[in-house]
């Protein structure tokens, strides 16, 4: 089929338009339309199938880190899809250690130990 437009003339439907308004092309021609988009459609569906199979392991991947992280940018989506190692993301309380941890690198403070118990104060 060639690129023809096969819509209507008037635009939108609206209230006190006639709704039994003739298509603009014959019985014949919406069949045709009709065969065309379902071979478009089939073609697509199988492509994608297609694909989806082919990479299962790499979604699976991709699925897992999201699982565990909830969200990647681009270029991890790239790393992990492509099955190289992604350490997951630092969130919560490892997040504030390694804020922190920039920002004594960077005002050269040695880093703090991590402790495992809350500092208590020598005054009772």
């Amino acid at each position: 089929m060639a690129p023809i437009d096969y819509g209507s003339e008037g635009g939108e439907i609206f209230l006190g338009r006639d709704f039994a308004a003739g298509k603009g092309y014959s019985e014949v021609k919406a069949a045709e339309i009709d065969d065309e988009i379902h071979r478009i459609i089939e073609t697509a569906y199988h492509q994608c199938e297609k694909l989806l199979s082919e990479h299962m392991d790499a979604m699976t991947r991709v699925a897992e880190y999201l699982i565990r992280n909830e969200t990647m940018d681009g270029e991890t989506f790239k790393k992990v899809f492509n099955g190289e190692a992604v350490p997951d993301k630092v969130v919560g309380a490892d997040l504030m250690s390694e804020l922190q941890k920039d920002l004594n690198e960077k005002i050269g403070e040695p880093a703090k130990p991590e402790s495992a118990e809350p500092e208590q104060s020598e005054n009772k």
